[in-house]
């Protein structure tokens, strides 16, 4: 065999394996968008349904609230008041947000409107800004 006929095998497997590789480069990127898209892969007549790769569970997601912490509704809002007052009488050197919700045993979240009530209405006196606010006792 002389140089030219390998030198000939040589570049015909290179391409070939060029157009193998073009091929499955496609297919992947097809996949991609299909997935990418919702497509997915087809199933067969029949096959159940398959979630997508990474999905969560379906019970993910439905966890009940933080341990320690409990939703304020509109019906205890004066429950919440009376917390806050509670929490700042026994603590005279005032209390940030996050202590008051650490004393309360309430989600801060559910403090933040009833604190500001408060300081607005005069049951609570306010110093300072943002989260270096401190309430006080009156």
């Amino acid at each position: 065999m002389n140089s030219k006929d390998i030198d000939a095998q040589i570049r015909s497997r290179i391409d070939t394996f060029l157009k193998e590789i073009g091929d499955l480069v496609r297919q992947s990127a097809v996949q991609a968008v299909q997935d990418a898209l919702g497509g997915g892969p087809r199933r067969s007549v029949g096959a159940a349904p398959q979630a997508p790769a990474g999905a969560r569970p379906a019970t993910a997601g439905k966890r009940g609230p933080k341990k320690g912490s409990r939703r304020a509704s509109t019906m205890d809002r004066a429950e919440v008041r009376t917390k806050i007052l509670d929490a700042l009488r026994s603590n005279p050197q005032g209390l940030r947000m996050e202590e008051l919700a650490r004393v309360t045993g309430l989600d801060s979240s559910h403090l933040k409107a009833p604190a500001k009530d408060m300081a607005a209405s005069g049951e609570v006196r306010k110093d300072g800004e943002r989260r270096a606010t401190t309430y006080y006792p009156r």
